[in-house]
C-alpha cells in the first residue's frame, strides 16, 4: 500500500510540475500579447468554472468514500449510476441558466467592461460548455481513484493541460484574442471527457445492475445526506477565492484583478502540488474504520509536515522576488508581495492541517462547513474594513488573516474530534522554530552581497539543502522509528536516511 501511494503521489507531482512550467511560459506571453486588462478580463470570466460548486452536490467526493468502502458490487455500480443521474439532473438546466442570463452575469456582477463584452460572451460560453464535460467527468474520476488507480487520472489532467495551455498559447502566437482561446479551451474539455470515459470502462469494466428501481431512494438517500455537508462546504468555499475577485474588481478595478490572479495561480500551484501528494491519502482514509489508527496517522502526518516546513518557508521569502522579476520583469513588487504574504499564510495556516481536512471529508463533512465560514467571512470583512486605507495590500492582509482563523477552528476541532495537535511537546514547538530561524538567517547572509536574481535562485536551494541537512540531524526532529514507517526496512533509502538525518 506504501508503495501505491507513493506512485500516486509522485505521479501527481509530475503532472504538476510539468503544468506549472506551462503555466509559467503562458502567462507572460498572454500579457505581452494581449495585456494586463484582457488578462484580467481572462481571470475575471473563469471565475465561471467556480459555478460548478452550485452544482456539486459533494457526490463525488462521497462517491469515492462509499466505492472505497465497498469495493466493487451491485451496491457501487448503483452508487456510480445514480451519481451520474442526480449530477445531470442539476447540471444540465443550471448550464442553461448560466448560459441563458450571460448579459446580466457577466455586465452585473463580474463588472466586465460594456467595450469587451462581444468577446467576453465568446469567452464565457466556451468556460460554461467546458465546464459542463469536466464537471460530468469527475464522476468517471472519482471512480477510478477510488480504486487507487489515481496516476491514471493524474495522467489524463496531464494531457488536458497540456491541450489547455497549449490551445492558448498557440492563439496568442498566432494574434487571436479571447474568443480563440475559449474555443480552444473547449474542445480541451471534450477530449479530456472523451478518453475518461473510455478508460472508466476498462478499469471498472462493465455496469451492471441490480433491482435499480427498488434501490434508487435508498441510494439516494445515503448519497444525498453524506453528501449535502461536502456540498455546503464547496458551496461556502465559493465565496472566497471568486468574490475576493468581484470585491476588487469593483472596488479597486480589473486591472488589480490581475495582479491578484498573478499571485493567486502562484499559491494554486503550489496548493495542487501539496493537494497531490496528500489525494492518495483520501481513498486510503476512508477505507479505514479503527478511530485509533486515524488518529495517529492524522497527527504523525501533521507534524512531519510542520518539521519540515521552514525551508520551504525560507525559500518563498527568499525567492519570490528574484523569481518574479525574471517571470514578470522588474517593477512587479506588488506581485512579489503578494506571493510571498499569500504563499507563507498558506503554507502555516492551511498546507500544514491538509491530512485532518481529509480526515474530516471521510468522516466529519459538517465540520468542513465551519472551517470554510470562517474562511470566507473573515477575508471579505477585513477587506471591505482595510481597503479604503490599505488599497490593494488589503488583499493580502485579509488573506492572511483568513487562514489564520481557520487554522486555529482547525486545531480545535482536531483536539475535540480526534484528541490531539500537531505537536507533542512544547520543545518539539520550539525546535520547529529555530529551525527556520536557521533557515532565514543562513539565507539572508548567504545572499546579502548578492544582486543577481538567478544566482540568487540557485545559491539559496543549495544553501537551504545543507542548512536542513545539519538542523534535522542536530535539532533530532526524526527518529529512526519514523524512517521505517515513511520508507520502509532494508532499503538503500532507508540505509540513507539514517546515515544523512538521524543523530546517533
Amino acid at each position: 500500500m506504501r508503495k501505491t501511494l507513493y506512485k500516486n503521489s509522485i505521479s501527481g507531482i509530475i503532472q504538476l510540475i510539468i503544468s506549472s512550467l506551462l503555466t509559467l511560459i503562458t502567462i507572460p506571453a498572454f500579457i505581452k500579447y494581449l495585456g494586463i486588462e484582457l488578462y484580467g478580463l481572462f481571470s475575471v470570466i473563469s471565475i465561471i468554472g467556480n459555478l460548478n460548486i452550485f452544482i456539486n452536490l459533494g457526490l463525488n467526493t462521497t462517491l469515492i468514500k462509499f466505492v472505497s468502502e465497498q469495493g466493487k458490487n451491485n451496491e457501487s455500480n448503483l452508487d456510480i449510476v445514480i451519481t451520474l443521474i442526480l449530477t445531470s439532473i442539476t447540471l444540465i438546466p443550471l448550464t442553461i441558466l448560466i448560459l441563458y442570463f450571460n448579459r446580466f452575469i457577466l455586465l452585473n456582477i463580474l463588472n466586465v467592461p460594456n467595450n469587451f463584452f462581444d468577446i467576453a460572451k465568446i469567452l464565457y460560453f466556451c468556460l460554461v460548455i467546458s465546464n459542463f464535460f469536466m464537471f460530468l467527468g469527475q464522476t468517471f474520476g472519482s471512480v477510478i481513484d477510488s480504486q487507487q488507480r489515481i496516476i491514471i487520472t493524474n495522467l489524463l489532467q496531464l494531457i488536458y493541460n497540456f491541450m489547455y495551455w497549449g490551445f492558448m498559447l498557440l492563439a496568442l502566437i498566432t494574434g487571436h484574442s479571447l474568443d480563440v482561446i475559449g474555443f480552444g479551451l473547449l474542445l480541451s474539455s471534450i477530449i479530456w471527457f472523451i478518453l475518461i470515459v473510455i478508460l472508466f470502462f476498462k478499469i471498472w469494466g462493465r455496469i451492471e445492475i441490480v433491482n435499480f428501481k427498488t434501490n434508487f431512494l435508498k441510494i439516494s438517500r445515503k448519497q444525498i445526506k453524506y453528501g449535502f455537508q461536502i456540498y455546503a462546504s464547496g458551496l461556502v468555499s465559493f465565496f472566497y477565492e471568486p468574490l475576493t475577485k468581484i470585491l476588487i474588481s469593483n472596488f479597486l478595478g480589473i486591472k488589480e484583478v490581475g495582479f491578484f490572479d498573478i499571485a493567486l495561480k502562484l499559491r494554486n500551484q503550489f496548493q495542487s502540488v501539496i493537494g497531490k501528494i496528500f489525494y492518495p491519502l483520501l481513498p486510503y482514509l476512508a477505507k479505514i474504520s479503527d478511530f485509533n489508527r486515524l488518529r495517529l496517522i492524522v497527527h504523525d502526518i501533521e507534524q512531519k509536515t510542520f518539521f519540515l516546513l521552514p525551508p520551504f518557508l525560507t525559500s518563498v521569502i527568499f525567492c519570490s522576488s528574484p523569481f518574479i522579476n525574471i517571470w514578470i520583469g522588474k517593477d512587479s513588487e506588488l506581485i512579489s508581495f503578494g506571493v510571498i504574504f499569500i504563499l507563507c499564510s498558506f503554507m502555516v495556516g492551511s498546507f500544514t492541517v491538509i491530512p485532518f481536512y481529509q480526515f474530516l471529508l471521510t468522516k466529519r463533512p459538517y465540520v468542513t462547513i465551519v472551517l470554510q465560514i470562517v474562511n470566507v467571512v473573515v477575508n471579505a470583512l477585513c477587506f471591505l474594513l482595510t481597503y479604503r486605507y490599505l488599497g490593494f495590500y488589503s488583499i493580502f492582509l485579509a488573506y492572511a488573516i483568513a487562514i489564520l482563523f481557520s487554522f486555529t477552528f482547525s486545531l480545535f476541532y482536531q483536539h475535540k474530534i480526534l484528541d490531539s495537535l500537531i505537536f507533542d511537546s512544547f520543545t518539539q514547538l520550539i525546535k520547529t522554530v529555530s529551525f527556520f530561524i536557521i533557515c532565514f538567517f543562513g539565507c539572508y547572509l548567504s545572499t546579502f552581497f548578492i544582486y543577481d536574481n538567478l544566482i540568487k535562485l540557485l545559491i539559496i536551494p543549495i544553501t537551504l539543502v545543507f542548512i536542513s541537512i545539519l538542523s534535522i540531524r542536530y535539532l533530532k526532529l526524526f527518529k529512526k522509528e519514523d524512517m521505517q514507517r515513511y520508507i520502509g526496512e532494508n532499503t538503500g533509502l532507508y540505509k540513507f536516511g539514517l546515515k544523512i538525518f538521524i543523530r546517533n
